[in-house]
């Protein structure tokens, strides 16, 4: 009797053959347009489309949201990984106070 999660290709065809079942990966969900997520993830007060799409192009969703031609589409469980920290200005304006 074979089992239902196995390959042919996982077989041994050998004496003492024995079957390996296939190593499943979870499953992380089907691709949505942003207006989609949004809807699934946020009431009143959601943030706007242009705001998820600079998410997207800032490497700030979870997993990495995929653009297919203008469109950016996520998994429907993504997330919003927030910065580690705000960007720094640069140089400083402690000098220019000074004088």
């Amino acid at each position: 009797m074979t089992h239902p999660n196995l390959r042919l290709v996982d077989r041994v065809r050998t004496r003492d053959a024995i079957e390996r079942p296939i190593a499943s990966k979870p499953d992380p969900g089907r691709l949505v347009s942003l207006e989609a997520w949004i809807s699934l993830h946020f009431g009143a007060g959601a943030p706007s489309v242009h705001t998820v799409r600079r998410w997207c192009r800032e490497g700030r969703m979870d997993p990495p949201a995929q653009q297919l031609g203008r469109a950016y589409y996520v998994h429907e469980h993504a997330r919003y990984k927030p910065a580690d920290h705000a960007p720094t200005p640069q140089g400083s304006v402690a000098p220019a106070l000074a004088t």
